[in-house]
């Protein structure tokens, strides 16, 4: 996997959220940033515990909001695969992780008819502004923590050790359709998606 280039932007939330089928297992991690100096915020996946593929970019909020603009229109309940053209990935899990994080910031609410598909909040239009204040303050919403560092410094008598970092194990993802009824079938995988490529 190529990592993401964040060198230009500022960590503002770091965050773990369900999937949204009650029997996937594992949590989506994902990470909200911001320009250094600008207000132009982004969202990534950052990894999937139950493996599967996912889509390794930095999808720019605006592409979002312009996308959940659409759908709220249209006032009517949808499925998570009307994301996917938030996406420049083609992964067949992006739209359905996406719809999970979306959920996890009360972006998307569940339909009160059919839990598998989504309403848009009536105030999406304040989400990048409260996800501002609350890098600013340091304030964060169940289940999302404040950026740190990687590695910490243990201090003893004799010397100070640092802390490995976690290691990645080699185990085989499978791919993870969370949400049967949003995946998109026939859909290919590219190199910058995360997985890997064994296939029960």
């Amino acid at each position: 996997m190529n990592p993401i280039d964040t060198s230009h932007l500022r960590l503002v939330i770091a965050a773990q959220c369900p999937k949204l089928s009650q029997t996937a297992e594992g949590l989506l991690s994902y990470n909200i940033w911001q320009e250094t100096d600008s207000d132009v915020l982004y969202l990534a996946l950052a990894a999937n515990d139950g493996g599967g593929y996912f889509s390794n970019e930095l999808i720019p909020l605006s592409h979002i909001m312009a996308c959940l603009a659409i759908l709220q229109t249209k006032k009517q309940a949808f499925p998570a695969v009307r994301l996917r053209s938030a996406f420049q990935g083609k992964s067949a899990n992006n739209a359905s992780f996406l719809a999970a994080v979306l959920r996890h910031q009360q972006v998307l609410l569940p339909n009160a008819d059919k839990n598998k598909l989504h309403d848009v909040s009536a105030d999406i239009a304040t989400w990048p502004i409260r996800l501002m204040q609350g890098g600013k303050s340091g304030f964060c919403a169940q289940g999302e923590q404040k950026a740190t560092s990687t590695t910490k410094t243990v201090k003893t008598r004799q010397k100070t050790v640092p802390t490995p970092m976690s290691k990645v194990g080699n185990e085989t993802n499978q791919p993870d359709f969370s949400d049967q009824d949003d995946v998109v079938i026939g859909a290919v995988e590219i190199e910058s998606e995360v997985g890997d490529e064994s296939h029960s």
